[in-house]
């Protein structure tokens, strides 16, 4: 009977005991920017381009979303000058490229239903750092998961080990907080890497044209 009670002490103790690791346990751990990804696509548009009667598909990252005026960020060579652009069924009103990196910004008069201000990073990420990148290929929307692999102050652009889907240009690259630190441009193929237009001339166009202002 002695054996009996001490073997069950023993059994309630280990189901009872709090020191089992969730590797132990077997518990799979989320992935961080899983939490982030709601509001980034929150952040995040389709553009349609409409030039000589043919179409085209980017995307865009909204940075200003107020009643009478949004502006959306997006690559330059997304945008047509002689023809159209839209934002869902939004007419863009204006296109203002920049003449230094592929990177371009598109104003509406109006407000983008659905949609929220992306908050940009402070901060330049360095060599390894992690990212999130959201676009709108043909396929419709896409994440991509991917990481810095050349970020450097001699660099026009930011190089990343992972392809850019075709239509996903100017469509945002997120760090683990949410904050904006790229804008995918394309997919170089002979090196097999993705190009980001770096932070530094986001924040250049961004304060030379006094958009947030």
């Amino acid at each position: 009977m002695k054996r009996f009670f001490t073997a069950l002490s023993i059994l309630v103790l280990f189901l009872v005991s709090p020191n089992i690791s969730n590797a132990q346990q077997g518990v799979i751990e989320s992935d961080p920017f899983d939490i982030i990804i709601p509001n980034s696509i929150s952040s995040t548009v389709q553009i349609i381009t409409v030039n000589f009667g043919k179409f085209g598909r980017c995307t865009g990252v909204v940075i200003k979303n107020t009643p009478t005026k949004s502006i959306v960020l997006t690559a330059k060579h997304c945008v047509v000058f002689e023809g159209d652009m839209y934002i869902g069924s939004l007419k863009v009103d204006t296109v203002v490229a920049s003449y230094k990196s592929d990177i371009a910004y598109l104003t509406l008069n109006e407000f983008i239903p659905y949609k929220t201000p992306v908050r940009l990073s402070n901060y330049i990420p360095a060599k390894g750092d992690k990212f999130i990148g959201i676009g709108y290929p043909t396929k419709g929307l896409t994440i991509v998961k991917g990481s810095i692999f050349v970020q450097t102050p001699t660099e026009q652009y930011v190089w990343t080990k992972e392809a850019i889907p075709n239509g996903s240009s100017g469509g945002g690259a997120f760090n683990k907080d949410g904050e904006l630190i790229g804008i995918m441009v394309r997919y170089h193929s002979i090196v097999k890497m993705g190009i980001l237009v770096r932070l530094e001339d986001i924040h250049a166009l961004i304060n030379a044209n006094k958009l947030l202002e």
